[in-house]
């Protein structure tokens, strides 16, 4: 198995890097490094919305509401991604 590339992730089943987190309203989301041929990821909430959300708002969540703290290590795991395919 492949060894992971995001700050306390893992790799997954088929040994790509995965991470879990919370956002701000906390929804689970992931960061994964896709298997496509060409480099990808895949980043977003894993569920439509968080229950603090719905009891807040009504519309739907689909984007996740970070943090400066999140988006910082967001970047140092993209970061570290990047320079895995440079």
């Amino acid at each position: 198995m492949s060894k992971c590339v995001f700050k306390n992730g893992k790799p997954n089943g088929r040994g790509f890097s995965y991470k879990e987190f919370y956002d701000r309203y906390g929804c689970k989301c992931s960061l994964q490094e896709s298997s496509l041929v060409d480099p990808s990821i895949w980043l977003g909430p894993e569920e439509t919305q968080s229950e603090e959300f719905k009891k807040e708002f009504t519309t739907p969540y689909t984007r996740m509401h970070l943090s400066y703290k999140q988006v910082e290590e967001l970047v140092a795991d993209l970061q570290s991604w990047l320079e895995k395919y440079r």
